[in-house]
């Protein structure tokens, strides 16, 4: 497994929807449909993403190791506290009010705002579900991903970067949009993104 950021956009497949103008970073390879024994990344995302229906079982410790590793890595290796920065977490396939709500991107930032006293925020939501890409094999442009986007205006302090923060990040669409979202409002305000992992795909 890797064990520092790559760029995104550098890497042999770049997600599609990314370009020299896009700055992202993953840290892991997820193979898709391959093992969590043969590829031990897939065994971090799948605890990552252990559904909210677990909670109380045994598998839940899993999800917040996961969650624990995933916010201890961004704090040690980016030298958290960062001035006139908020961290978001990008939507994820259900909207906060959805009773089956996955909270783990949530739950990340939450972490680093309570250890460091870093600015974070769910500024970022969906309007309604979507179907999540590696059960619909739906490939959907931005500009339709954008347009269920919900962005709610930053408080008081209007930073100059925006972190963006989510598990895996697979064609770049989600990402995208939530540039173009937020840029709408703020275009002077410069987006990076931090992922868990990468999808590649088996030949």
């Amino acid at each position: 497994m890797a064990k520092s950021w790559l760029r995104c956009e550098e890497s042999v497949s770049p997600p599609i929807y990314l370009n020299e103008t896009t700055y992202s970073f993953y840290l892991y390879e997820y193979v898709s449909k391959g093992s969590y024994k043969q590829f031990p990344a897939n065994s971090l995302i799948l605890n990552f993403k252990i559904p909210v229906d677990e909670m109380g079982n045994e598998r839940w410790n899993y999800k917040k190791e996961a969650i624990n590793l995933f916010a201890d890595t961004i704090i040690k290796s980016l030298k958290i506290p960062i001035q006139d920065t908020i961290f978001v977490p990008m939507p994820t396939s259900k909207p906060r009010r959805h009773p089956e709500f996955d909270s783990r991107l949530d739950d990340v930032i939450s972490i680093i705002g309570k250890r460091t006293g870093q600015l974070v925020g769910n500024n970022l939501d969906l309007i309604n579900e979507e179907i999540p890409y590696h059960i619909s094999g739906e490939n959907r442009e931005p500009d339709q991903i954008c347009r269920n986007i919900d962005f709610s205006p930053f408080k008081d302090v209007i930073p100059k970067r925006v972190i963006l923060i989510d598990d895996v990040i697979t064609t770049g669409a989600h990402f995208v949009a939530s540039i173009r979202k937020i840029n709408s409002i703020y275009p002077d305000i410069s987006i990076v993104g931090f992922f868990l992992a990468k999808t590649i795909w088996q030949s």
